[in-house]
């Protein structure tokens, strides 16, 4: 789920009026005199979130290995905002920083669609984020409009108030943790509720002989049933083509491991919690 981060960012000199304990931090990469960062000065600012942001303010647009280019007075222009980010987002993919973000520019609320403009006719028509300074934004408008920011060029940051010797931002964690030469997390598979664990592992576990007798549950019968809807819902032609004889036969184990191949699970033809969890629920 997306959700956010307070950022501070100063030039070089103010580092030490920023406050400690941070969720983020950003710096400058580039830049004249008292702004630009050194390399230990980045790396004492990384957090639980990743490394300190790296900002490139140089007229020149020189750092395409930087998070964000800074488009405004005395940094890079509108125009340089396609051409740096096609570079910026092709060292992203080439993890040629680690840690580094897919590229965002940073820019004025009063020249969005200009920058939106240019990367449109630049021909960066996707992969590139937007960090908007609105110093008019309340923490609270700012956190509301980047949670519900979507599109080709998503707002991934806002930055909503000039502290004095630093800014502060809201930052989109899911854009923070979209990190060069970092894997992406493995989605965490739905916990498995109690109740259903129970019901699984009470039904029987069939196998090829098993058959239906008169008085008990034709558990055979609803097997065969559930295993031809299977194949009905999935496409899957060797299980949808499965009749109802009450019979475990060669037919029927086929059918089972089709539906245990589709599924990714064992496919042993026997017909267990796990095979009986994917005919229920759809999931192992």
């Amino acid at each position: 789920m997306t959700g956010f981060a307070i950022c501070f960012d100063a030039i070089a000199s103010n580092i030490p009026s920023l406050p400690h304990g941070a969720q983020q931090y950003a710096g400058y990469a580039t830049g004249s005199g008292p702004v630009p960062w050194t390399e230990e000065q980045f790396r004492q600012h990384a957090t639980a979130l990743g490394p300190c942001l790296h900002i490139d303010q140089d007229p020149a647009a020189s750092d395409p290995t930087a998070d964000l280019l800074d488009v405004e007075r005395g940094a890079a222009t509108v125009a340089d905002a396609p051409w740096w980010a096609k570079r910026a987002l092709a060292d992203f993919k080439a993890a040629r920083r680690p840690g580094q973000r897919s590229p965002a520019i940073y820019c004025s609320a009063s020249t969005v669609s200009a920058v939106v403009h240019s990367l449109i006719s630049g021909g960066a028509t996707s992969g590139v984020g937007l960090v908007v300074a609105n110093w008019s934004l309340t923490e609270a408008q700012a956190v509301s409009d980047v949670l519900a920011a979507s599109g080709p060029f998503p707002v991934v940051g806002i930055q909503f108030t000039d502290a004095g010797p630093y800014d502060v931002s809201v930052m989109r964690t899911d854009w923070l943790a979209n990190q060069s030469g970092k894997p992406k997390p493995e989605p965490v598979p739905p916990s498995i509720p109690a109740w259903q664990e129970k019901i699984m592992n009470a039904l029987p576990t069939l196998a090829e002989g098993a058959h239906d007798e008169a008085g008990h549950v034709f558990f055979v019968g609803r097997l065969q049933a559930l295993v031809a809807e299977y194949g009905r819902i999935t496409d899957l032609a060797a299980a949808a083509c499965l009749g109802v004889s009450g019979v475990f036969d060669g037919a029927t184990g086929v059918a089972v491991r089709a539906v245990q191949e589709h599924a990714g699970i064992t496919q042993d033809q026997v017909v267990g919690p796990q095979t009986w969890s994917v005919l229920l629920t759809g999931a192992p």
